[in-house]
């Protein structure tokens, strides 16, 4: 599997940042690209691409040529879900490459209506 990626790493740092510094709905996230890459030693792409991350959450939305702003609750929990969706989607190659490791089949994506957890086989 892969480690964590700069980009989410920046993203975690960014993200604890807002909670720390109690930064509240309609509060900018760092004064600009360039600073914020300071901060976080990291390139304004790797910026760029953690508070898309951060966006993708539902925990900031970024204007283009203005910044990054922090979401309210309400708008963080409406985003959340599309955020958690893409979450799993993005794990979903590191997800099959974990199965494939173990000796497992890929699991079916059909819903158990029994609700009982799916049983995995070891393949051969």
């Amino acid at each position: 599997m892969k480690g964590r990626t700069l980009r989410d790493e920046t993203a975690s740092a960014i993200r604890e940042h807002i909670s720390a510094a109690g930064l509240a709905a309609g509060d900018r996230v760092g004064a600009s690209l360039e600073a914020m890459a300071g901060e976080y030693h990291a390139g304004v792409g790797t910026v760029r691409a953690a508070l898309q991350v951060l966006s993708d959450e539902g925990l900031v939305k970024t204007i283009p040529g203005v910044g990054s702003f922090v979401l309210d609750a309400a708008t963080r929990q409406e985003a959340g879900q599309d955020g958690v969706q893409q979450s799993v989607e993005a794990h979903e190659e590191d997800i099959v490459e974990l199965y494939s490791r173990l000796g497992w089949e890929r699991p079916s994506q059909q819903h158990d209506p029994d609700g009982q957890e799916a049983r995995h086989e070891q393949a051969g």
